[in-house]
């Protein structure tokens, strides 16, 4: 019988020393024995690197500066036969591997998504700024009835052979709609999953705004937008994580 293929999980991080090892731990408990786990020093000014150095298997720099070259740096840096991209301030739902590896084991598969959430304490502001993601992914499923699928980049298992073959993600703001439309022109397999369930930061809401950040969305999915474009920097609203154990 054969074994499960190896998943890379590569997770890009700026500055994410506050939340970092929260994220990591969701990741580790999620993992068995066939994974691997990279993070993306994307020149991060703060502890981030020593923090993920302890739950990680490796962290690997990377100088040009932006999520989608920090992402291809890990992607290149990978040995899985296939590739999990997170972000680092995720938290992944109990399944969502198990509900990764019932579609990497189809024939046809390429890439699957999940469904991703923001978490919001504030009872008013969670269905508000979670609009956002019933917008998003009611176009993701609109999409699936006319055969143009999406990727969602923080919420991503991509055969590394695919992701290679497709250029890495493209460096402009959104880039998992971008990248989207290079697999639909190469025939991708690409699948949906919602068991494949990761909670966010809301602080991107929180800093940006809920109408500015649609505004961004649209606007990038309508233009190339060079993600070194893209300097809204949102740590100052990041909560600080939760004390965690060293494992």
């Amino acid at each position: 019988m054969r074994s499960a293929p190896l998943i890379s999980f590569v997770i890009p991080a700026y500055n994410e020393e506050r939340g970092i090892a929260a994220c990591l731990e969701t990741v580790r408990r999620a993992c068995d024995d066939h994974c691997e786990v990279i993070v993306v020093d994307n020149n991060c000014t703060d502890a981030t690197a020593a923090v993920a150095a302890k739950w990680a298997d490796r962290v690997i720099p990377c100088a040009a500066q932006g999520i989608s070259a920090a992402r291809n740096s890990g992607a290149a840096e990978a040995r899985g036969e296939w590739i999990a991209f997170v972000d680092a301030d995720a938290s992944l739902c109990p399944g969502w591997l198990q509900a990764a590896r019932l579609f990497l084991s189809e024939e046809k598969t390429d890439a699957v998504s999940g469904w991703n959430f923001f978490r919001e304490r504030n009872p008013v502001l969670f269905p508000y700024f979670n609009g956002y993601n019933v917008v998003f992914f009611a176009g993701f499923l609109l999409g699936l009835l006319f055969e143009k699928r999406l990727v969602v980049g923080n919420n991503l298992v991509i055969r590394r052979k695919t992701l290679l073959a497709a250029g890495g993600f493209p460096r402009f703001v959104g880039e998992d709609v971008k990248l989207s439309a290079i697999l639909q022109k190469m025939r991708a397999g690409t699948k949906f999953s919602p068991r494949m369930r990761i909670g966010y930061s809301s602080r991107r809401l929180r800093s940006l705004g809920f109408w500015k950040t649609m505004a961004l969305w649209i606007r990038s999915v309508a233009r190339d937008i060079p993600e070194t474009d893209y300097r809204i920097d949102y740590h100052t609203t990041a909560p600080a994580a939760r004390p965690l154990r060293t494992p």
